[in-house]
């Protein structure tokens, strides 16, 4: 049976309503309540209280806002709120499908969830959204009486956080820009969260969104197909030694000085490199794919024949990231550049079928092609 307490006098009410009742080997009873106002529920308030055999309370634990002093009356009704969170949805991750798994009205204060964070009790509504291919989870905490995002929390365990670092005003110089507005109405470089930067206005190409958006779906791919957050365990695929942060750091540059070295992509143990257009899903997959058995795999040497499976696991692993984040792939890797740089494309399904600048590619270790 479910049950509403009323603790305190009239002015000074706190509502804890019944949602548990367990019994241990002693005979002795855990209550658990979560914490209302005016029959509101209260994000992540709650009392537990334990009894002994004979009824006496044992402990309390309770993690409340204690007195709250709020309307309950939303300006923003519920369809209003669902939009703003799709927009939301929209914006941050560009997905137009997502499953809405609640939508309900709580009193919301921030430093339930962390005490540094400052303390403003609100009603809002609060907005779960799901999609499962690409994996994203969100809360979305929407004031109820401005209709301004108040709060949002991520439902995913494993967390990614992209630097894309935008070296197109010339590398060489030290003009790697993160997140700068340099030029009016353009910012280069786009960190997690921030919203989509458009194309590049002396480049026209849209480099940073790219990486940002392939970032997050080869993220998403080992999550969900391995449970592994990030090919070094914590989210990312720097060391965190030598100030190499440990979270996904990508660069895309126009390389000037040194022409020989573009078009080309490359991992160089610490990010992810990518010369200006050479930014396509499965080989962004494949780059990281190296961070991933640098790792994963560390016996394994980048030379000679473990070289050679260095670089095919690679490419298995961009073609998969591929089929993860569009449902369909072709095994053949860098296709999508063959157009613009007439760069050789490997085909993994029919190897012979490649060629590179020392000739055909063997398609096995007895090939008469191999090298």
């Amino acid at each position: 049976m479910l049950l509403t307490l009323i603790i305190g006098d009239s002015t000074r009410a706190k509502e804890l309503k019944l949602i548990q009742t367990k019994q241990d080997a002693l005979g002795g009873h855990q209550l658990r309540y979560n914490q209302t106002y005016q029959g509101i529920p209260v994000f992540g308030a709650q009392t537990i209280r334990h009894f002994n055999s004979d009824g006496r309370l044992k402990y309390e634990r309770t993690r409340d806002l204690g007195e709250i002093s709020i309307s309950t009356q939303p300006k923003i009704i519920r369809t209003e709120a669902l939009n703003i969170a799709k927009e939301l949805w929209w914006t941050q991750f560009q997905l137009t499908q997502s499953t809405l798994i609640k939508a309900r009205l709580v009193v919301y204060n921030p430093r339930i969830t962390a005490a540094q964070l400052a303390s403003e009790n609100k009603l809002v509504w609060e907005v779960e959204l799901y999609n499962q291919y690409p994996s994203q989870h969100e809360y979305y905490y929407i004031d109820a009486q401005t209709g301004k995002l108040f709060d949002q929390l991520s439902g995913k365990r494993a967390a990614v956080n992209r630097r894309i670092i935008d070296c197109s005003m010339y590398r060489e110089a030290g003009y790697c820009m993160l997140d700068v507005l340099y030029i009016p109405g353009y910012t280069y470089g786009r960190s997690e969260g921030q919203a989509i930067r458009g194309a590049n206005p002396w480049y026209l190409n849209s480099d940073v969104d790219n990486l940002y958006d392939f970032t997050g779906s080869i993220h998403n791919y080992y999550a969900d197909t391995f449970g592994l957050n990030g090919a070094n365990l914590q989210g990312g695929i720097g060391d965190g030694i030598d100030g190499a942060v440990t979270d996904t750091d990508v660069y895309t540059y126009i390389d000037s000085a040194t022409p020989d070295d573009c078009p080309n992509a490359y991992y160089d143990g610490y990010s992810l490199n990518f010369c200006s257009g050479i930014t396509v899903l499965d080989v962004a997959g494949h780059e990281y794919g190296h961070a991933f058995l640098d790792y994963q795999v560390p016996e394994m040497p980048y030379r000679g024949e473990t070289g050679a499976l260095h670089e095919a696991y690679a490419d298995i692993f961009g073609e998969a990231v591929e089929l993860y984040a569009r449902g369909t792939n072709n095994w053949i890797i860098g296709d999508e550049l063959n157009p613009i740089y007439g760069i050789s494309s490997r085909n993994l399904a029919d190897p012979t079928s490649s060629t590179d600048s020392l000739g055909v590619l063997p398609d096995r270790y007895y090939s008469p092609y191999f090298y």
